[in-house]
């Protein structure tokens, strides 16, 4: 697992790229929508891309979509914290809620722990 550092004030659509090392190469981009008081993520890597995943906490973005998916491993938004909101709001990405990456070995134990394994 690896955190995918971001900082929401530095602006509501951001266009980044993110280094697996011994992996891939990541490119994110994440937009808040504010109608959906939701991030947004668009994931590409190896020139294939998935448009519009909508950011859940706990939840693998790609885990829905592992056919298409153009990454290794998945990316998951979790709980930096006890306190943290049940909806990830637009500061709180980055600070109570973090972003992250997560292997295929632990896409098993998260399908363990929530008993879909």
């Amino acid at each position: 697992m690896m955190r995918i550092p971001f900082n929401p004030a530095a602006s509501a659509v951001q266009h980044f790229q993110v280094l697996i090392p011994g992996r891939e190469l990541l490119e994110l981009r994440l937009a808040w929508n504010e109608r959906a008081s939701a991030w947004f993520i668009d994931v590409s890597s190896g020139g294939r891309t998935i448009h519009g995943l909508r950011l859940a906490g706990n939840w693998p973005l790609m885990y829905e979509h592992r056919a298409l998916s153009p990454i290794s491993g998945d990316i998951v938004a979790l709980p930096a914290s006890k306190d943290a909101p049940d909806r990830i709001g637009y500061g709180d990405l980055g600070k109570s809620w973090g972003l992250y990456w997560i292997g295929p070995e632990d896409i098993g134990k998260w399908e363990a722990a929530y008993g879909m394994g």
